[in-house]
């Protein structure tokens, strides 16, 4: 029974998204119809994915249930979008977080980095920032987030900060977490695999200037503007006022 409120809740959550879809196809102000079911979509798999109702894949897959349902465009045209070649770059950057997550690659490097730092606050925090930024040179930012923080907050226990709480009215731990947080969104214009914004921004670029920009040639244009912001970002960190509070 105590189930119950959870499981209708979801469902809840789940036919909301739908919802969305059809409220927008409601209104003129969104434009035609096909318009509007663009903006449908877009507010339905925004709901599903700030929600957590269903799985993220399932939430990829609304406008093809919806061209399914309804040929607001051609289905080829929506079918190519998910074999573009920029999917393809998120998906190879995708395929090499799964092989350190599957080896525990990501947990002995963040194991390693804390044997190696200091046990100083400036010196953790900054460490922290500037191993999330780099990593996030060729790994989304939200992917490095998840691969870190983790790790961050088991440290940060182990040092007695057991709970959220704690964590958040403490200068030297909540700055550590700040610190992968703010590594993990730094480093992704290093490379074309530094997230979603840079493939988004890769494609576009290729579309404008009428020519293929390879690899290569946008790393050694952006990589030492990453490299720059990252390593004064992290100088930053350490030598800033408010990160000089004291270890536990």
């Amino acid at each position: 029974m105590s189930d119950s409120p959870s499981a209708a809740r979801r469902v809840l959550l789940i036919l909301s998204g739908p919802a969305l879809l059809l409220l927008a196809l409601c209104l003129p102000c969104f434009g035609p119809l096909n318009a509007r079911f663009g903006f449908g979509i877009l507010f339905w798999m925004v709901w599903w994915w700030i929600t957590t109702a269903v799985d993220i894949k399932l939430t990829c897959l609304v406008p093809i249930f919806v061209v399914c349902v309804y040929s607001y465009m051609p289905l080829g045209k929506v079918l190519e979008a998910y074999v573009h070649k920029e999917a393809v770059l998120i998906f190879g950057a995708t395929a090499i977080t799964s092989a350190w997550v599957r080896w525990g690659f990501a947990k002995r490097l963040a194991l390693n980095f804390l044997m190696r730092v200091s046990g100083n606050v400036r010196a953790q925090t900054a460490g922290w920032f500037i191993l999330c930024g780099v990593t996030s040179f060729v790994v989304g930012n939200t992917t490095v987030a998840a691969m870190f923080a983790p790790v961050a907050v088991a440290s940060l226990m182990y040092a007695g900060f057991n709970t959220n709480e704690e964590r958040w009215n403490s200068k030297a731990a909540s700055n550590i977490l700040i610190a992968v947080a703010w590594g993990a969104s730094v480093g992704g214009m290093a490379t074309p695999l530094g997230g979603g914004q840079s493939v988004v921004t890769y494609g576009l670029l290729n579309k404008y200037l009428g020519y293929n920009i390879y690899f290569i040639d946008w790393t050694l244009r952006m990589l030492p503007v990453s490299m720059l912001v990252v390593l004064g970002v992290g100088v930053m960190m350490y030598f800033a006022r408010s990160w000089r509070s004291s270890a536990p």
